[in-house]
């Protein structure tokens, strides 16, 4: 059994994962979808990235549209190079609103 973990613990530290990005993305993510029309009214929590993936993490949230409290969103921010992007922008109430 300790060698099943340290080899899982292995291959996580050197398949380059890791979550270095989220306090920067955390930073900027009210002014990131405030940008792209969304305010922020909640916070989920934050994922690993790696490589062939979002390197540095991924940070999640719910999200309204500016003056819109019809539909509300989840979506995850990460960061790219110098630029945050939002993936996985998804309707949580798109049929019935609360």
């Amino acid at each position: 059994m300790a060698a099943l973990v340290l080899a899982l613990c292995s291959a996580l530290v050197l398949s380059g994962c890791s979550a270095k990005h989220v306090p920067e993305i955390k930073a900027n993510a009210e002014k990131t979808f405030a940008a792209a029309g969304y305010d922020v009214i909640g916070y989920e929590g934050f994922q690993y990235g790696c490589p062939g993936g979002n390197w540095g993490g991924k940070v999640w949230y719910i999200v309204r549209r500016k003056g819109d409290n019809r539909v509300t969103y989840n979506a995850c921010l990460s960061k790219w190079g110098d630029e945050y992007h939002i993936y996985n922008l998804a309707a949580l109430d798109a049929i019935k609103p609360q």
